[in-house]
Parts: C-alpha cells; structure tokens; sequence
C-alpha cells in the first residue's frame, strides 16, 4: 500500500514540475523570444539554392505577348512581379546544317558562361572541335568549366541535380552534377523535380522542358500555333507547382532562392532555328526572387559589320584631300568595336596589326593593347602610345585625338569607354599628303571584330563630350554637335548601296567599300556574290553606359555569373558574361530589415 502511495505523489510531482515549465515557456514575453530568434540567425545559416528552368525553343517575344495574354494569370506572370527579366535576348549567331534537337552550342554557352569561339563545341559529342594552326604550332586548346564544376571546386558538399531529355547532353556536359535523370518528355521531367523540391536539398537543379520545341518545330514558334501556346500552358503550370513547393518547404525562411527561367533558341514561324535570323535568336530570361522589386530590362542590339584579314573597307583618299594629318589638321577618330577572340580564348593580336588608319597614322592591334600612331612627316620623329583594350567581347568606344601643331607641339589623346587613358602634348608634324586609302580591316590580326560606327570629328574632343559620346550611337543631324562631324559610317542595312557600300553620313564625303582579299590580294568577285563581302550582324548593346544603366539583352553567356554570384562563387575571369544581380544585393537583407523592424 505504502509502494502505491509513493508512486501516485511521484507522479503528482512530475506532472507539477511539466505544468510549470510549460507555463514558464508559455508566459515568455514576445520582446524576449525575437532576441532569442535574432541570436540565432546568421548569415552561415542562410542556404542559397538555384532552380533554372530552361524552355527549349521559347520565343521570347511570344511568350511575352501570351504572359500579358492568355496567360496573364498564370505563374510566369507572377514571378515578373519579383523578378529582374528581358524578353529581348539573342542567343548565338550561327549557321547550322542539321538543327540537333538538344542544340548543342547554345547549351556549351549556357553551361560554360563564354561564347562559342571560346568553347569550340559544335555537335552533341560535346567535346570541343579545335584545329591547330601550322603558323601556330604551340597554341593551346582551351577547356572551360561548366557551371557544375564550379560549384563541386568550391564546395563538393553542394549538391546538383540535372532533369532534362537529352540523354547525349546529360552524360557529355552535365556529366559532373550528382545526379542526372534522362525523362521522357515534360511530364516525367515535372515529376521528377517535384519529388526533389519535396525530399531533396541540392544546391542547383536544372531541368529542361522541350515541349515547346517539338511544337515549334512542327507548326511554327509562333503564338497561333495553338500546340506552341499548349506547351507553355502547361510548362506554365508546372512551374507554379515548382514555387508552391518551394514556399512550403519546411526551412524555407532560412532558404534564399534564385529560380531562374530561360530559353537557349528561339525559331521562325516555319519551325526552324540555328541561323543569323533575329526571330531564331529571339530568347528570354528571368530571375526571381521573393524579395525582389520587379524590373523589365529594355535591352538594345545593334548592327556591326564583320573585318577580317580577308574582309576590309576603304575610302579611296588618294588625293589626300581628307584624311591626312598634316601640321595644320586636327582631328578625332571615335570608333565603335567588339573583338573577338583567338582560338585559345585571347584576344590578343599579333605586332602592328592595323585595325584602322592610313600610312600616315592609324590603330593597331599590339598583342593586348590598341596602339595609336602618328608617322612623323620630313624627318621627323613618330609618336606611337598603347593602351590596354578591346580584350574581351564587349563593345568598346575608342577615341584617338589629334591637334594642330601649336609652338611646337600638338595634343595627342586617347580615350576608351569615354575616359581619358592617354593625354600629351607630342612634336609630330604628321604627313599631311599622305596618298593611301583609308583602311578598316584586311591586317593580319589573328582574330576578327566588329566595328558598329566610325565617327570623325573637326576637333579635339573635350572630357564631357568624350563621356557623352562613350555610349553613344546613332547621332542624328538634329544633334547640336552633328556639324562637327567631317564623317560618318553606320554599318546599318540601310546604308548599304549597291551591295558593298557603306554610304557616309556626310554628304559630299566617301563612302566605305568593302572589298574581298585572297591570298593578299583583292579579289574582284562576280556580281551574284557582291553581298559575300559585307556582313552585318545584329548583336546585343553592351557598351558600359548600357550595363551599368541595368537595361540588358538577355545572353546565354549571362546565366552561369549569376548563379555563381548567388552562391557566393567568385565569377572565373575567363567567362565571358557579367554579373549584374549583384546591383540588387540590398533585397537579399530582408530578414535584417524585419528583425530591424520589430525592435
């Protein structure tokens, strides 16, 4: 009896002391448990993970119309109100003879971050297709890491999943994720990531939906394709699925995730793709995050023309009645240029590789730099400075300015990207009957470029116009300052005259024609193949004016900087896109505001 009596007060004790706890936890005021909260968050314990999304054979400019249409309720639209997007993007300029379904080059430039002159991949074995040189037996091949590797160097306790229906491009080049799954269309490929979302942690998940691809190849890339438009609705849903299980996540305050949704091609309206076609290269990307404020990125193109050693352009001076530079001329030459590079990923020249000029003066490519000259008239001693540009794929604003001969000397300027790089007073008097044609292009530089304007001014150009005119194109003859242009050259389709002309913008002063060289020497082709020696492409604006502004084309090359900003990754030089979430790094300190907030 008395064994009974004890366990009954034991178990009255325990059953006091639990109550009491309890009403101690209860009663804790609410000030006292967000200390307790904030103590307990650190930046450590924040999880940053990545969901991309690729839509094969989206038409940007389709799907934008749809969202704001037909699909204005649905999940894409809704991610726009936190995303940072573009529906004008430009996938790869290229000609392709089979249209592999997988298309293998514009994914190497997605998963690589540089573009295909760089990564040299061309079919689906995925390995890089490179040619040596005989006159440069000791140029080395080049191989860049996917994006998967990145992640595995810096830490290989980040996880990767890759869902896509590409059996050849998930062992060629996802090959390092920790897990890829082949399916067997969208459905299987939605199954499988929402299982993961569910009971998964990876750090990136990839997948790829290519029901709009096959829609598009049968009836058109195009929104009155009604299969074209099925497909999106129904990846559109898919992907709401996906944030619904993100939000419901059981750590999801203590996750931070970037779902970015893209597209590697766009197609015409006959269902084809991989050709210089603006339609075709049409893409799209967004980037969302819950926290951050919406923002449409109004990207623009622009036209450049195409130099090599054996295409260049001249203006036939051979009077010297206008680009001489004599004692008593003065000038500015502004051009417009976006380089390309050397099969080993540099862009470096050779020594004296002209890229614009005449005998007496001109540009040249000098391995890493673009070195200004003056030739020296009667004797005289010559001027050459070099400076550091045009070594990557962005376009860049150089100005080489020269002045009159005063007491002696002249001004000798450069500037790049709008700032003052080089400023000096030289004695060079200059030829000023210097006979030779005008010259872009036809040099033995190792790489071909792009130049978009070639702008000459009656002066030396002061630092304000010289930072106006860096992200500057298109200057009309209403502009103030038109007048004190002495030429003009737009590489434009619609300043083409008889198929080899560019027409100066100045009346009264020469045209650009371009000419053919083979073997050194200048070919004189029959008129059906005239266009061959003129070719003008359509590329994204990335001047720095641009960039900085935030106003962007979508690239495959923009992808991989962006995950690796949001993991923390440092961006590998060698990649050719830039990163530009990093301008919107304040929405990523939510929690620190909230927690500011409630005390």
């Amino acid at each position: 009896m008395k064994r009974s009596i004890d366990k009954l007060i034991f178990a009255i004790l325990v059953a006091v002391c639990f109550c009491l706890q309890a009403c101690t936890e209860y009663e804790t005021p609410a000030e006292i448990a967000v200390d307790k909260e904030e103590a307990a968050i650190s930046s450590s314990d924040i999880q940053r993970k990545v969901l991309w999304i690729n839509i094969d054979g989206a038409v940007g400019k389709e799907v934008e119309s749809l969202v704001k249409g037909s699909l204005s309720q649905g999940a894409i639209a809704g991610m726009l109100t936190k995303s940072k997007y573009s529906w004008m993007g430009f996938s790869e300029s290229r000609k392709l003879e089979n249209e592999i379904e997988e298309d293998p080059v514009t994914w190497a430039t997605m998963l690589t971050g540089v573009i295909p002159e760089k990564h040299h991949i061309v079919d689906n074995s995925y390995m890089a297709e490179f040619d040596v040189d005989p006159a440069n037996p000791n140029e080395k091949v080049v191989y860049y890491p996917t994006i998967l590797q990145y992640i595995t160097t810096y830490d290989n306790k980040m996880e990767t999943l890759c869902v896509t229906p590409w059996e050849k491009l998930n062992t060629g080049l996802l090959n390092y994720a920790n897990k890829t799954h082949t399916t067997s269309g969208d459905e299987e490929t939605r199954e499988v990531v929402l299982n993961s979302l569910k009971e998964g942690d990876y750090t990136l998940t990839l997948l790829s939906f290519s029901g709009m691809l096959e829609a598009g190849k049968q009836g058109g890339f195009v929104a009155s394709n009604t299969a074209y438009v099925a497909a999106l609705g129904k990846i559109d849903g898919y992907i709401g699925e996906f944030l619904d299980v993100i939000e419901s996540r059981k750590n999801i305050y203590y996750e931070d995730w970037l779902v970015v949704v893209t597209s590697n091609h766009g197609g015409d309206a006959e269902g084809h793709y991989g050709n210089v076609e603006e339609t075709t290269r049409n893409t799209l990307g967004i980037f969302y995050y819950s926290h951050y404020e919406p923002l449409e990125m109004k990207g623009e193109s622009m036209y450049g023309a195409l130099f090599s050693p054996e295409i260049q352009a001249v203006a036939y001076d051979t009077l010297a009645k206008y680009y001489g530079l004599g004692e008593d001329k003065e000038f500015s030459l502004e051009f417009v240029m976006r380089n390309t590079p050397r099969k080993d990923g540099s862009y470096g020249g050779n020594n004296w590789d002209r890229i614009i000029g005449k005998n007496g003066w001109g540009i040249y490519r000098q391995r890493e730099t673009a070195s200004a000259r003056l030739e020296g008239g009667d004797g005289d001693k010559s001027t050459e400075e070099a400076v550091a540009a045009f070594n990557d794929a962005l376009w860049h604003t150089y100005v080489l300015s020269i002045g009159k001969m005063n007491n002696g000397t002249r001004k000798f300027r450069v500037a790049y990207d709008g700032l003052v790089v080089l400023d000096k007073s030289i004695m060079t008097i200059g030829q000023k009957k210097d006979t030779t044609l005008l010259t872009i292009g036809g040099s033995g530089m190792p790489t071909s470029y792009y130049v978009s304007e070639i702008r000459m001014w009656n002066s030396v150009l002061d630092d304000a116009t010289l930072a106006a005119n860096a992200n500057r194109l298109n200057i009309s003859e209403s502009d103030a300052d038109y007048k004190n242009l002495t030429s003009y050259w737009k590489f434009n389709p619609d300043r083409i005259s008889n198929d080899t002309i560019i027409q100066n913008n100045i009346q009264g002063m020469l045209d650009l024609n371009f000419i053919r060289k083979v073997d050194g020497k200048t070919s004189i082709l029959p008129d059906e193949n005239k266009r061959d020696r003129i070719s003008l492409l359509s590329l994204p604006n990335t001047l720095s004016g641009k960039i900085k502004s935030g106003n962007i084309m979508m690239e495959n090359t923009l992808v991989v900087p962006q995950i690796l900003y949001w993991l923390k990754i440092t961006v590998d030089s060698k990649i050719d896109g830039f990163t530009f979430l990093n301008n919107y790094s304040a929405s990523e300190e939510w929690r620190e505001k909230e927690l500011e907030v409630s005390k």
